[in-house]
Parts: C-alpha cells; structure tokens; sequence
C-alpha cells in the first residue's frame, strides 16, 4: 500500500471571519465584563455602607466647619429652624440630626452629604417665591439623608474606583478621581423618586397643601427651558424636573391633596439676608 501527504489548501488556518468582526466582538465581550463589574461593585460598595452605623458616619463628617459671619446668623437660625421642624415631622431616627450649612454663592444648587449636613446655595435661594419651596427642597434633601442614600452612594464610588484602580493601577489618577466623585455627586433615579415622595408628604401634613412641592420644580423646570444658567450643579445631579412634577402632582390628585393653598411667606429678613437687589 502507498501511502502519500495530501495536498494542504491554502488558508485552512484562516478563519473566514473578518477580523475586524472577531476584534468588535471580543471588545464589545469586555466592556459587558466591565459594566457587569462596575455594577457589582458599586451594588456591594453601597450595601456594606448602608451598614455603617449613622454615629460613625457623623464622625466621618466632623471635618465641616460651621458657617461663620454675622449677617448669616438670622438666615441659618431660621433655615435650621425650618429643617428641624420638618425633620420632626418626617420621623428622622434618634441621633440623625440634620446640620443646614448656607453657602453664599450664586450657584442653582442644594446637596445632602454624610452626616446629615446640607447645603444651600444663595443661588437657588434667590429663585424661591415662599417658604413652601424652600420646605420642599429642604424637605427633599433631609429624605436623602433619612434613607441613607450619600452614605450608600459615596459607598458605590469608592468601590467603583477602587476597582478602576487595580484594573488601570496608577496610570490615569485624574480618571479615576473624576469617576469616583461624579459617582459620589449622583443619587440613583429610585433615591430621587422616594425623596420627592418623603418631602411632598412632610409638606402637605405641615401646609396643609402641596403648593410649596409643585412651586419648586415649576422653578427648576423653568430654569432648564430658559437656559438661565447653562449647567445648573442641581439639576446636573437630580433628574429631569418635568418628569417629576407631573408625577408628584399625580400624588397629589391621588391622595386629594390641595394643590392652591395659600403659601407662607419668607420672613422680612429672609431676601434682606440673601442681599437681593
């Protein structure tokens, strides 16, 4: 018997997929890898920080520094009189005070952060009509704050970064520095819905109405539609405020809730303070 090598046809070793193909799938493969990856850390990071007993996280936010000047004083008393009567009535935990800090500048921006402390920036400020407003974003921020929601986002950030690191090591710091405080900077859609819920029902219980609720957001949807301030901090950070208003008003007529009491007036001192001109 005579045996003999066949012939090999050429390009058997060549797949007849274009490579290109293969590299898109491959990519596309690890950035799915990434993304699962990213959201499992974020999910741990801000599970276990939910965990941090409210007491140490107030220790972790003993470095602010109180609000300093004299022309101030009136203006915080009766901003950190308002957060405490409606952290009363929102049933905040024993020992999970609220701190209002006032920032003078003309930023369109409020924020909770750990520890219970909130900032109001004289920007925003200006916009509001009444005290109803003012309680609703106040109202709003002291919900983040009872539902934990800075402590479990600042959770996610640093999880998420710390991965980014010992997947990129040291070589892009400020990529790093940016994802990490933009993670930190942002509330899930879920945290912003069951805030504005918390706040509309401290509101209607303390007014008597939510005309406060639905005069807020009418003054952020307004900002975003006349461009007053090209990237507004506040609504850079909380969702589409149409969305919100119609969803909040739907509470409302759901719930019988009056939307045109008559809202309560700002204190003489109160644009006096803010050095409206």
């Amino acid at each position: 018997m005579q045996y003999e090598n066949p012939k090999i046809p050429e390009g058997i070793n060549v797949t007849k997929v274009h490579p290109l193909k293969t590299f898109a799938i491959l990519v596309s493969g690890l950035l799915v890898m990434l993304l699962v990856g990213a959201w499992l850390l974020g999910f741990g990071g801000g599970y276990l920080a939910s965990k941090i007993p409210y007491s140490q996280e107030q220790r972790i936010a003993d470095s602010y520094e109180g609000d300093a000047g004299l022309e101030q004083t009136e203006l915080l008393r009766y901003l950190q009189a308002l957060a405490d009567k409606l952290s009363q009535q929102m049933n905040l935990e024993d020992g999970m005070d609220i701190t209002i800090h006032y920032v003078d500048e003309g930023v369109d921006n409020a924020f909770a952060t750990i520890g219970g402390h909130i900032f109001l920036y004289r920007g925003l400020l200006e916009k509001l009509p009444h005290e109803n407003a003012l309680a609703m974003l106040v109202a709003h921020e002291i919900a983040h704050v009872k539902h934990r929601d800075p402590i479990v986002s600042i959770g996610r950030g640093a999880a998420i970064s710390v991965g980014m690191k010992l997947l990129l090591g040291d070589a892009s710091p400020s990529l790093l520095g940016n994802a990490g405080l933009l993670t930190q900077m942002r509330f899930g859609r879920d945290m912003e819905t069951k805030a504005d819920q918390a706040g509309l029902v401290a509101v209607n219980t303390i007014y008597g109405g939510v005309t406060g609720a639905l005069a807020l957001f009418e003054i952020l949807d307004g900002i975003e539609d006349n461009g007053l301030v090209k990237s507004p901090e506040f609504l850079s950070t909380h969702p589409a405020s149409e969305n919100r208003l119609d969803e909040l008003r739907e509470i409302a007529n759901r719930n019988g809730w009056s939307m045109d009491n008559t809202p309560v007036p700002f204190p003489e001192f109160f644009n006096r303070s803010l050095l409206l001109r």
